[in-house]
């Protein structure tokens, strides 16, 4: 455990290192590193992202240089990362802008939209070997942008982050996350917000809490029309009353599911 003496010390170890690259004449390197400081897992491929980020910010590559002859970053293999107390100082002292934040959001959220959607099939394995490693990432960013970039965007994320999570090692901590911010997203996107947490809490055996969450989204689901959405809220909602051994009640959401998927076409 760091005593107090040898934090101080710590700390000014890394601001020398930063005076050293000069902030004022290098202030787009320190941004960088800011950028760089959001992702405790590193910045995995960082060759290939690096040429991403050098089409928002051109000197990206220069700037990268400077803090390796700092120490202020390290790469090993395709990993190009910043040690944890260099990293809480600068997310102290220099927390990158919204603009750099918003590069590396971009990287990320991209990595989420192409894979976390991918059910059981054969390329599950695929997205589960893309998203794995960035778990820690894509968390921490989304803890960054619900206090610094709110939107729909964010609670989107989250609930195709947790679908992966569903098939993998089923959590809602994802969800929680991005919990403030439902009431202001549309309808449709509450509603995917609590199907997803019922099926969840479903797969966990945790039967009160789904049921709660699933009669929140089928509330919504009914609200906006979404008729297969709220059939399928049925269906789970009779299962988890099953599990609860309320029959009665089961037997009726089981039976209204099945003239609702009916009435879809869906005769099995």
């Amino acid at each position: 455990m760091y005593t107090k003496d040898k934090l101080e010390s710590v700390d000014v170890s890394i601001s020398l290192s930063m005076e050293s690259l000069d902030v004022e004449r290098n202030s787009e390197a320190i941004r960088l590193l800011g950028m760089l400081c959001l992702l405790p897992d590193g910045l995995l491929r960082w060759e290939e992202r690096l040429e991403v980020i050098e089409e928002t910010f051109d000197s990206a590559t220069s700037d990268l240089r400077l803090l390796q002859n700092s120490a202020l970053v390290y790469t090993i293999g395709g990993k190009l990362g910043v040690l944890s107390p260099i990293r809480h100082f600068v997310l102290q002292h220099c927390p990158p802008d919204l603009r750099h934040a918003q590069c590396i959001y971009n990287i990320f959220w991209e990595l989420v939209h192409a894979y976390a959607t991918v059910g059981f099939g054969l390329e599950f394995s695929g997205a589960v070997d893309a998203l794995s490693p960035e778990m820690g990432n894509i968390g921490n960013l989304i803890d960054h942008a619900v206090v610094h970039d709110p939107g729909e965007i964010i609670v989107d994320i989250a609930i195709n982050m947790s679908w992966h999570l569903y098939h993998t090692h089923p959590s809602s901590y994802i969800l929680h996350k991005v919990f403030a911010l439902v009431p202001s997203v549309p309808t449709e996107m509450q509603a995917r917000y609590w199907d997803i947490s019922g099926v969840i809490a479903l797969g966990k055996n945790e039967y009160v809490e789904a049921t709660s969450s699933i009669m929140q989204a089928q509330d919504l689901f009914v609200e906006i029309g979404d008729r297969a959405g709220t059939a399928q809220c049925s269906e789970r909602l009779g299962e988890a009353l099953r599990m609860q051994d309320k029959y009665s009640e089961a037997a009726a959401a089981l039976k209204d599911a099945q003239a609702q998927f009916f009435e879809l076409g869906d005769r099995s």
